[in-house]
């Protein structure tokens, strides 16, 4: 089989290489105006989604298809999800130092608090464009699946926040690779996080 030809393994890596990219550019556009965030991230769950389960026709259709479906319900999920983590934020970073002593728990709380936030948010994306299911029941569900699959709930948690921990711990080298998020980062750990998640959502359609 030679190296180019269509159906080889280095024809198909580049593919899915190709449409990685694609679908990073379109998340990264789609959310400049902040608001649309939410959708912008369920719609690059769907794209990837469909990547990891071979449907679809084509990585910036099902994006956009993703986006349209799923736009009330992430976008009623993100905008409190959202104001809650900046509220959360701001008490650590501002308010907590200043309590002394005693903000020592309140600041672990706080901590914690943030890390559970991103852990349901992991999930309740992937399951808004997964099921057709009201914003509550997919809450419920990702709450459950939080604690019910920790050593992927894990995994989930270190992709999602790789970028804040990069930046954390090196920012001088984030920056340099900056370029390297905005082309295919976001859309690279989405990828993995959509694969991760393939063996959870088969175990639950087996059981429906």
């Amino acid at each position: 089989m030679k190296i180019f030809d269509i159906d080889s393994p280095f024809s198909r890596f580049l593919s899915n290489v190709c449409d990685i990219v694609i679908v990073n550019l379109l998340f990264v556009l789609c959310s400049i105006p902040v608001v649309t965030a939410g959708a912008s991230l369920s719609a690059m769950n769907y794209a990837t989604q469909c990547m990891v389960y071979d449907k679809g026709s084509g990585v910036a259709k099902n994006f956009f298809k993703g986006f349209k479906e799923n736009f009330k319900q992430s976008t009623l999920y993100f905008i409190p999800a959202a104001l809650i983590m900046a509220s959360l934020i701001y008490e650590y970073i501002f308010l907590v130092p200043q309590a002394g002593i005693s903000g020592q728990f309140s600041g672990m709380l706080i901590f914690f608090l943030m890390i559970l936030l991103v852990c349901f948010s992991s999930y309740i994306f992937p399951l808004i464009v997964r099921y057709k299911n009201g914003l509550k029941d997919h809450i419920k569900n990702g709450v459950l699946l939080t604690f019910g699959k920790l050593p992927k709930t894990v995994l989930l948690f270190l992709l999602n926040v790789l970028p804040l921990i990069l930046f954390m711990a090196a920012p001088v080298a984030f920056i340099k690779s900056s370029v390297f998020w905005i082309v295919i980062g976001f859309g690279l750990t989405n990828r993995l996080c959509s694969r991760i998640l393939k063996p959870v959502f088969d175990e639950i359609e087996e059981e429906l």
